[in-house]
């Protein structure tokens, strides 16, 4: 018969371990971020001096959606790498239109404002999104700006702001 302590132990180290191993994954899922000052142009109820946890999963499972708020990382000209964030507001293969100051995606009518389009019938690349800040007045650089951005440089979904 096993004495009370070693199975004590026993389940006192294999709860140890399945603690650890449920952090190590949540770790490795969620991102802690800091919002940028100017965030509010994108999300009206953050600030910048709020952190959100972002959730990575999304980008392994390929599963953004129309109007996904995302945390995305670019490189600038000067070597450095700055950290925006923006709504998703076309995912790969749709077709975009301007139509009545509205952006229309796949013959579907947005939320955006209409945004410069050199094709007639412009596609999103396959692998990139169209990201857009939801004011179309914003100072922020999006879509508008630079282009599609590619799916490598979205880091996750934002989740929720967390109080500290």
């Amino acid at each position: 018969m096993i004495e009370a302590a070693r199975v004590y132990r026993i389940l006192r180290f294999g709860l140890l371990g399945v603690t650890m191993a449920l952090v190590v994954s949540l770790a490795y899922r969620y991102r802690i971020v800091s919002v940028t000052p100017f965030c509010d142009t994108v999300a009206p109820n953050l600030t910048g001096a709020d952190r959100v946890l972002v959730d990575r999963w999304p980008m392994w499972r390929d599963r953004l959606e129309l109007g996904d708020l995302v945390a995305y990382e670019l490189l600038l000209a000067d070597d450095r790498r700055a950290r925006y964030f923006a709504a998703v507001g076309a995912t790969p293969g749709a077709t975009l239109e301007n139509r009545g100051g509205k952006l229309w995606v796949d013959d579907v009518p947005t939320d955006f404002a209409e945004i410069p389009i050199a094709d007639e019938t412009p596609r999103v690349p396959e692998g990139m999104y169209l990201l857009l800040n939801t004011n179309a007045r914003s100072m922020l650089p999006d879509s508008r700006n630079f282009g599609f951005v590619d799916r490598r440089a979205i880091f996750g979904r934002v989740g929720v702001a967390l109080p500290f």
